[in-house]
């Protein structure tokens, strides 16, 4: 795994094709992107891929994060509905994230309907993202979300220490501070016990965002602190963090881990 990972990225090739004519649309999905992962803001990220469906309805990949974000069971399971019917419109590396992000909102539906195959469903979309989003992050290396998602991937897959080695292998020098990468480094070394490095990368978290009003920096303290067994500072770190956005589902499965601990 570690291996292929190292393969060379080039900086300059360019990022795969959006199947939509509206500028306005692609504006507000990369802008839903920016949101949930630099800034950990769910509200924003759900209201800006709103607003690129109000900009094209018929914007499959637009469709299928909006799908993955919404609490409403109902509209989830009708965008699914309407996904699975027109999947077949997409090809390339747009198809391959959309099939992805199927197997998620699928295992997702599944939870939420208190599903016994909840567990298999969530493997084979583990599995999928996996071979999927490697090919995609390989092709498309300027594409610093997709390779994001697939860190969380590659974490859930083969752990901690190798996917800081593969973070380290496949981040462009324009991506090191990125918001998502920096917080996830920092929970990493935390999960290692190394909570010196993980505060360290957390507090150029801090200066990369450089606003009080993103829950980004706090959930990430939050992490780290309640990882080290601090969860006096773990909790005013995770309420800060659910004041600015309480749909954060990070933030609420730490607030239920730390509500066990109490």
């Amino acid at each position: 795994m570690i291996t292929a990972c190292n393969k060379p990225v080039i900086e300059d090739e360019p990022l795969f094709q959006l199947s939509t004519q509206s500028d306005s649309a692609v504006y507000h999905y990369n802008q839903g992107w920016k949101e949930i992962m630099d800034y950990g803001n769910y509200s924003q990220a759900e209201e800006e891929w709103r607003k690129a469906k109000s900009y094209d309805d018929k914007f499959l990949l637009n469709l299928s994060v909006l799908a993955r974000v919404t609490q409403d069971l109902e509209e989830r399971l009708l965008l699914t509905k309407t996904l699975e019917s027109r999947k077949d419109e997409l090809s390339g590396d747009e198809r391959k994230i959309l099939d992805v992000y199927l197997a998620l909102t699928h295992y997702t539906n599944l939870r939420d309907q208190k599903s016994e195959l909840k567990d298999s469903a969530l493997r084979a979309a583990t599995d999928l993202s996996q071979v999927n989003l490697r090919k995609v992050v390989h092709r498309n290396p300027n594409e610093v979300y997709i390779k994001s998602e697939y860190f969380e991937t590659l974490h859930r897959v083969i752990g901690a220490q190798q996917t800081l080695d593969s973070i380290q292998a496949l981040t462009l020098p324009t991506q090191l501070d990125n918001p998502f990468i920096l917080g996830y480094r920092a929970s990493l070394y935390a999960e290692l016990e190394n909570y010196d490095a993980a505060l360290l990368v957390a507090r150029r978290l801090v200066t990369a965002i450089d606003n009080r009003s993103v829950a980004k920096p706090y959930a990430v303290l939050a992490d780290i602190y309640y990882q080290q067994g601090d969860y006096a500072r773990a909790t005013i770190n995770v309420d800060r963090a659910y004041s600015l956005d309480p749909n954060n589902l990070d933030v609420l499965s730490l607030r239920e881990k730390l509500n066990a601990v109490d």
